[in-house]
């Protein structure tokens, strides 16, 4: 008999463990699924509705979650209010009871969003409370005196059969009860039938009352603290056999395991409590927190607005009180106050948002403007050669045209004018001007090309020849033998420089029939004037320019001309007498030649004409 009744007791107590063996809850991760040599997650604590990690330095750690907008899923990085710095712990709330959830991990700023490591992890089955029936007080229990034994026994009387095996009567204790199981059927329980060895009495068994499981009373714990604020959302971190509630003004506090208050007024100050409850201890609630909600976002300002753009910079409007944005996959990155964005890619498209300028500790961020779009500009474009001289003359210089390219002209090689045409014309004559040339862009699209080395040209000199020695529209007795020299601009200089240019006499006539011409200095002509009549003597100039060193004919020519005539000679008589007479005409008298004119000599009276000289 007692080695049965050891044998139900074992039964019972192995009942009792398989229906506790619930609470030990096994914490399972699973295997990352990308990554196999991702390392493990480690659990620090998991309950019906949340589950807390264990992190590690300069990695952070997300939530797959369903995107509402997209019905996509997508990783949500846990904020710095579920991170606890000193336990080195990060929480996830508000999950469901048994229930798979994913988690994954990165390098802190890395902004990396596939091929991460995923683990799965489940959160706990809910909590509900179990029954513990105990017998029934109440009810006396059975005699199971053993039988005299000084009488064998005879007649073992076998239990009232009305009344269902192992049944139990119901308790009126309030405590959480385990219902008693039925034994399996392998197994011998001794009943009064069985039979005893004489002498042995079977003592009745002892079933111990249920323990008092009132929650003791402990101290409270300290006021709760705040782990993230919004407009609407207060969440308080939260600490494992804690509950807390909102004090409101006449109503009874509502306690949650959650830290999360939401639907609450923007700009309005709450009080929060928490207490210790578990199932064996309960505390006072502890001091409040007051907490007050941020002010709501402010209303998006107007897109912003471009000032200027390089192909690595973008420079945007600013205005006072507002920040700026650029966008990477529809998110802001970092915020400044400048407008000015830096180091960027050229030809690539950019987006960029403003938003109105908030405090984190009491407002929302403010709402983000629809975006502006910019494409930075195309990188400069190599610079070309120097450009070529094509052609010049006293107000133009022309350059050799290349497609594609535009040219400046400057002269001070500081200030530069850019034209699309190769000819530079209304210029100054005998001055020189450096030229420069790049590939032609569009301005909006394009940063400006590179320039190509400065080069020097010089207009050419103005014509200016002159006939030295003749008198334009002069008068010369005929046999006059003249000497005429022709003079050049720019025959005087003496150090001459790439690109001078000058005026050299070549050829000189007097009909413009027959010509004769000179080879190099001094370009004079003598000759005498054997005829009367009108004369022109002509000369030609052609133009010559330095360049390699020496003087170039350029092949273009220009003339000067003197014109004269030459007379009769005219001859000068000078007429005059002594005191004994008179001559007339007297004085100076002209006489051409071939002509002749008459003289009347009267002598005083008493004198006569004595001779004439």
């Amino acid at each position: 008999m007692m080695k049965a009744m050891k044998k139900t007791l074992a039964f019972l107590l192995a009942l009792v463990l398989i229906g506790t063996s619930g609470v030990f809850s096994t914490l399972h991760v699973s295997a990352a699924e990308n990554n196999k040599e991702a390392k493990e997650l480690q659990v620090v604590s998991k309950t019906d509705t949340s589950i807390t990690l264990q992190t590690q330095e300069n990695l952070e750690y997300a939530l797959q979650v369903k995107d509402e907008k997209t019905d996509t899923l997508i990783w949500k990085w846990a904020t710095d209010a579920q991170y606890n710095l000193e336990k080195q712990t990060v929480i996830f709330q508000d999950l469901k009871a048994d229930t798979d959830y994913k988690f994954t991990y990165r390098e802190k700023n890395s902004q990396e969003e596939t091929e991460l490591p995923v683990f799965t992890i489940r959160t706990d089955v809910q909590k509900e409370q179990e029954n513990i029936t105990t017998p029934d007080k109440t009810k006396p229990q059975e005699d199971n005196t053993a039988p005299d034994n000084t009488k064998p026994q005879e007649n073992n009387t076998a239990p009232d059969n009305t009344k269902p095996q192992g049944e139990t009567p119901p308790s009126t204790d309030n405590t959480n009860k385990l219902q008693m199981a039925t034994p399996p059927s392998d197994s011998h329980v001794d009943s009064p039938t069985d039979e005893k060895p004489e002498g042995i009495n079977t003592p009745p068994m002892d079933i111990q009352p249920p323990k008092d499981t009132t929650p003791k009373p402990v101290n409270a714990p300290d006021a709760p603290t705040a782990a993230s604020v919004t407009d609407t959302e207060i969440i308080l971190n939260t600490e494992e056999k804690q509950e807390y509630a909102m004090i409101q003004d006449e109503k009874d506090l509502v306690w949650q395991a959650s830290g999360i208050f939401k639907d609450l007024k923007p700009s309005t100050d709450y009080s929060f409590v928490t207490r210790i409850k578990t199932d064996t201890e309960i505390s006072e609630n502890s001091k409040p927190l007051k907490v007050t909600t941020k002010s709501s976002a402010a209303k998006a300002p107007a897109t912003p607005e471009l000032s200027e753009k390089t192909d690595t910079r973008i420079q945007i409007h600013s205005v006072t009180g507002q920040e700026y944005s650029l966008l990477k996959d529809g998110k802001p990155i970092s915020w400044n106050t400048s407008g000015n964005f830096e180091n960027l890619s050229p030809e690539t498209e950019y987006q960029i948002v403003t938003r109105i300028i908030f405090n984190d500790e009491e407002a929302m961020p403010s709402e983000i403007s629809k975006p502006l779009i910019i494409t930075t500009k195309s990188i400069a474009a190599q610079a070309p050669e120097a450009p070529k001289l094509s052609g010049r003359s006293e107000t133009s210089i022309t350059l050799q045209a290349q497609k594609s390219l535009e040219y400046a002209i400057s002269t001070d090689g500081t200030t530069w004018k850019w034209q699309s045409g190769n000819v530079f014309s209304g210029l100054k004559e005998n001055t020189s001007y450096q030229f420069i040339a790049r590939k032609a862009f569009d301005s909006d699209k394009a940063m400006p090309s590179k320039e190509s080395p400065a080069i020097t040209y010089k207009t050419y000199m103005a014509f200016q020849g002159t006939i030295e020695g003749i008198k334009a529209n002069g008068t010369y007795y005929r046999d006059t033998k003249l000497t005429a020299t022709a003079v050049g601009t720019g025959m005087n200089q003496t150090s001459p420089g790439n690109w001078d240019s000058r005026w050299v006499p070549k050829t000189w006539t007097w009909d413009g029939k027959n010509y004769s011409s000179w080879k190099s200095a001094p370009y004079d002509v003598t000759f005498v004037l054997d005829k009367v009549g009108d004369y022109c003597l002509t000369v030609g100039y052609e133009l010559e320019e330095h360049t390699s060193g020496s003087w170039k004919g350029t092949g273009l020519t220009k003339t000067s001309s003197v014109s004269f005539k030459a007379v009769v000679p005219v001859y000068t008589i000078q007429a005059s007498s002594d005191k004994y007479g008179k001559i007339s005409p007297s004085g100076t008298i002209e006489v051409k030649e071939g002509s002749s004119t008459e003289f009347t000599f009267t002598p005083n009276k008493d004198y006569k004409v004595s001779k004439g000289k």
